[in-house]
Order: C-alpha cells, then sequence, then structure tokens
C-alpha cells in the first residue's frame, strides 16, 4: 500500500508578530531583542512593522530549509557573493543597501537571490581566473541569471503590480553582471530602464506605471534615486551626450546627510560621502537646466558658437554660471570644514576607513577645479586648464596614494563607485604636462580595476592616445602645457567602451583652421588589455566652431 499523504493543517495568518514568523505562519513571541523563534531556527528576524520596530542585519546566514537555498553550489556562490563581491561593489564608504537592505531581498525574493547567485559566481571566475573551473563558474553564472531574468515574470504582487523596489535591486545587479562580463551596452540598457523607473516612481504620474513600491519595500526610494544617480553622473562623465532624468526630480533629504543642512561635524563616512554627493547634483541639477533651458537644447559642453547669442544672453548665462558655482563653492568650503572636523574628533581609522577618508579628500579636489573654472572661457579657450597643473599633481598624487591603500585582489578589483579611474583620466586628458599625464597613464595601466562601466585598463588606452595626438609632431619639451598649441588640442572627446569586441571608441573635435572645427571618431583595438593596433573606421567630418 502507498503511504498516505500528509496534508498540512490550516493555520490562519498570523496578524502581529515579526514579518519572518508572519511568513512563516507561526506564532510569535515578539519579544523585542528578536523572537525566539527566529534566534532557535537561526534566522534573520526582519522586525515589527506595527511596532515600527525593526532590526538591523549584518549578514545572512541561509537556512537549509528554505526553498531559495537548492544546492550546495548555489550556497557557495552566494556565500561568496556576501563575502567577496558586497565588500568590493561597496567600496570604502559603508552603504546600508550592501550591508544588509540587499541581503534582505535576497533572503526574500527568489529572482533577488538567483541573480545575488549569478554575480558572486562571474566574480569568482574573475577572482580566480586561473582556477581550473572558472569557465564552469561562468556558465553556471550565465544559468542563475537566465533564471533570475525567468522569477521576474512570476514576481509577488501587489495591487496587480510588481514590486519596483525589488525590480530595481535586481537591476543593480543585472547591471554588475553585465558589466563585469564586459557587455557595456547591455549594462547600460539595464542603468537606463532602471532610471526610467525610479523618474517615473517620483513623477506624478507614478501610479500609471507598471511597477509601485511595496507598503514596506526592501529598499526606501531615496537610497535607490541615489543610487542610479551617481551612476547616471558616472556614465555622464565619460563624456556621453545623454540627458539625466534624474536630475529634473526633486533632490531627496532623507538619506543622512543628503541634505542642504551640513553639520558642524559628520558623524560617519557614508554622512560626508551623501553631504558631497548632495552639493554635486544640486550644482549638476542647476547646470543641466541651464544647458537644456529653451530654446538651445544642447549640452553646454558642445554649445553653438559663442557668435549666436546676444550680448545679453552671453552676460545672462554666465551671472548664472557664476552663481551656480559660487554657492556650491560656499557649500563646499563648509563640508570641508565639517569634515576635517570629523577627522579630528576620530580617535581611530581602520584602513578600509582610511582609505574611504582618501578618496572623498580626492573628489572634493576635483569638486574645487570644477566649481572655479571658467566654463564661458574654457568653451573657446582650452588653454584655461593650464591654470590647474598643481591641482592635476594632487589629484594623481592622491590616487597613487588610494591605491597603495587598496586590499591585494588575485584578480580584477571591482566596484560600482567612482574612485580613481575617471579622476585619474580627467588629469591625464585636460592636464597636458608631460610628467603628470605619464604619471596618471601608468597608474591606471597598473590598477587593474573596474569602477563601474569604467576599466582601468581600457581608459589608459584612451588617455594615452589623446596624449599621442596631441604631442605628434612636437619637439623640445614635449608635453609641457606651454609646448601644446590649441590648434593641437583635443576636447569634446566622448568615450563609448566595447569590452565584448575589445574595443573603444573614441570621438573627439580638433581645430581644423580659420575658426572650424572637425570631428574624428576612432576606434581603439586591443589585446590582453595591451593596445596592439590603432584602426580608424571613420572619416571626420566638419562641424561648426565652438
Amino acid at each position: 500500500m502507498s503511504p498516505r499523504s500528509r496534508k498540512r493543517a490550516f493555520l490562519p495568518k498570523t496578524k502581529t508578530g515579526c514579518t519572518t514568523c508572519r511568513i512563516r505562519r507561526i506564532k510569535c513571541d515578539e519579544a523585542e531583542s528578536g523572537c525566539t523563534q527566529c534566534l532557535r531556527g537561526s534566522r534573520v528576524c526582519d522586525g515589527y512593522p506595527e511596532k515600527g520596530v525593526s532590526l538591523s542585519m549584518s549578514s545572512i546566514k541561509p537556512t537549509r530549509d528554505t526553498d531559495l537555498f537548492a544546492t550546495d553550489r548555489e550556497q557557495r556562490c552566494f556565500e561568496f557573493f556576501s563575502q567577496i563581491t558586497i565588500p568590493q561593489l561597496s567600496g570604502s564608504v559603508q552603504s546600508p543597501f550592501w550591508t544588509h537592505l540587499l541581503l534582505l531581498a535576497a533572503h526574500h525574493e527568489p529572482a533577488v537571490w538567483q541573480a545575488a547567485v549569478a554575480l558572486g559566481a562571474l566574480h569568482e571566475g574573475f577572482e580566480y581566473p586561473r582556477s581550473t573551473s572558472t569557465e564552469q563558474n561562468f556558465n553556471f553564472a550565465l544559468q542563475q541569471y537566465v533564471r533570475a531574468i525567468g522569477s521576474m515574470t512570476k514576481p509577488n504582487r501587489k495591487q496587480g503590480k510588481l514590486a519596483a523596489d525589488v525590480a530595481l535591486i535586481i537591476c543593480i545587479l543585472f547591471v554588475c553582471f553585465e558589466t563585469l562580463r564586459g557587455y557595456h551596452s547591455t549594462a547600460l540598457s539595464h542603468l537606463n530602464s532602471g532610471i526610467k523607473i525610479v523618474s517615473e516612481l517620483q513623477s506624478q504620474h507614478s501610479t500609471e506605471s507598471s511597477l509601485q513600491l511595496s507598503h514596506t519595500p526592501y529598499v526606501p526610494l531615496s537610497i535607490l534615486n541615489q543610487f542610479f544617480t551617481r551612476l547616471d553622473i558616472q556614465i555622464s562623465q565619460m563624456g556621453l551626450d545623454r540627458r539625466r532624468p534624474l536630475l529634473c526630480q526633486s533632490v531627496s533629504t532623507e538619506n543622512p546627510g543628503f541634505s542642504s543642512d551640513i553639520p558642524p561635524s559628520f558623524s560617519n563616512l557614508d554622512e560626508a560621502r551623501n553631504s558631497l554627493d548632495y552639493i554635486r547634483i544640486c550644482a549638476d541639477q542647476a547646470l543641466e537646466k541651464l544647458a537644456f533651458s529653451p530654446p538651445k537644447k544642447q549640452p553646454i559642453t558642445s554649445c553653438p558658437p559663442m557668435t549666436s547669442f546676444s550680448p545679453d544672453v552671453i552676460r545672462t548665462t554666465k551671472h548664472s554660471l557664476d552663481l551656480i558655482q559660487n554657492v556650491s563653492a560656499i557649500k563646499l568650503k563648509q563640508w570641508s570644514s565639517a569634515f576635517e572636523s570629523f577627522l579630528n574628533n576620530k580617535k581611530h581609522l581602520t584602513s578600509i576607513e582610511q582609505r574611504g577618508v582618501q578618496i572623498l579628500k580626492l573628489h572634493r579636489t576635483i569638486m574645487g577645479v570644477h566649481l572655479s573654472i571658467d566654463f564661458m572661457r574654457v568653451m573657446t579657450d582650452d588653454s584655461v586648464w593650464d591654470e590647474y597643473k598643481d591641482d592635476f599633481e594632487d589629484i594623481v598624487a592622491q590616487a597613487e596614494q588610494i591605491l597603495h591603500l587598496s586590499p591585494a585582489s588575485k584578480g580584477l578589483s571591482f566596484t560600482l563607485d567612482t574612485e580613481v579611474v575617471l579622476p585619474l583620466a580627467a588629469a591625464g586628458i585636460a592636464c597636458r604636462d608631460g610628467l603628470v599625464r605619464r604619471k596618471a597613464i601608468a597608474l591606471l595601466k597598473s590598477a587593474d580595476r573596474q569602477e563601474g562601466v569604467c576599466n582601468s585598463g581600457l581608459t589608459a588606452l584612451v588617455v594615452e592616445r589623446v596624449m599621442e595626438i596631441e604631442e605628434d609632431g612636437l619637439h623640445g619639451e614635449i608635453g609641457t602645457m606651454s609646448s601644446v598649441p590649441y590648434e593641437k588640442r583635443v576636447v569634446g572627446i566622448q568615450v563609448e567602451l566595447d569590452n565584448e569586441n575589445r574595443r573603444a571608441k573614441l570621438q573627439y573635435m580638433r581645430s581644423k583652421g580659420e575658426g572650424r572645427m572637425e570631428t574624428i571618431t576612432e576606434w581603439r583595438v586591443w589585446s590582453d588589455l595591451e593596445a596592439q593596433e590603432l584602426q580608424y573606421l571613420h572619416s571626420w567630418e566638419d562641424s561648426e566652431a565652438l
């Protein structure tokens, strides 16, 4: 006789207790320090929504009795993701998104779990590139990636709509996944989709969206907004002409430090970084509105000839630019005072905190340059950058110190934060001093870093190519500020990395004489991150002078 199947007794839904017990439909004793049921089962207590109590968690310890942890291999890849991938992605300034909010979502959402497992497996292959199981890791990572996409078609729905915070968390993991394996166009597609979702949620017509935040989201919209805004700014710094819709939204003040109010002293590095982000985003927001204000629709970096503007328009634009820079410079000075006070009050800094301090100092230096540069003058006279040689030297020196403080990695070091790659690229391109440039290029080549979509090796090739173009045919003190004439200088640089096809697209403008500019597009081809050949796949076309 076949054994009788056991039926589970019906139990009514629990209306009180912690979130974990309510999901499991068991009685909770509602202890303030964590319910006994969760502690006995080594589970994470997710807090009591009705009481307003929320217990943070620093790590997730998977339990074998949940359907999410199906195989030992998945659990191992998830542990690699938790212990190795997350610390790298979060960078030197810890964020609640990485420390516990993401892990909380992975604990309850199959699609988030599978996306995390996929990224962990892929990252392990890059971290240990000489392992015999590298190819197996890549194949397993792709399988989990496909499973995560499939799980998104069967989401937990509330009011007939997909939980937007879950979709955005998965979107961030997908951006990391595609970036790490070199599919930058796909990573940008994921990023743009996430930006669109966040923008719709913040707009007045968010109820018309196919996605909606749950009543108790894993990650608050304010954190997600700031996350995608940072990534969008990072992409835009590569010179791509792209609108940034999140800058058109009202700036959130819910995150600690992300406010116009700067305290006398910051309480931690995350608050200091949020405050610095706020200053930069507010400045970018004002510049964005000014650049795209009617009737001109083009960004400041590619504006029409100054002769096409009336004197009144030029005067008004300069006044607006000066006002934006002055207000931001005052805020940056207040930030510096609060930051120095924090450092004076801090008794001891860990090695990670020391690195985070240096990163914030580096970004403060870069912001100081951009808040003092004469934007109106730089449109027609690129030599204005020559006045900031000392600042560029400081940027390169600070970046070198950060790299020395970086933990040793067996393979590619991967983070989503902007740390040293873009600052070194900016110094190598804008500074025409030969020693500074070559130092920046050498650091980029030796770094072996992936910061968001920016790869240090590929970026080094682009900066090196710009230097070759400008120094070609020069004699004497090659590469000094004064030896690079205006007609040889490269401006309006835009970069598009194509790691999948092992090449980088470089588009730039040069003077053609008589007030005209030529636009040139090149593809930089490489092998094992070292240039082997240079292909010119596009001819140049004339454009009006700046």
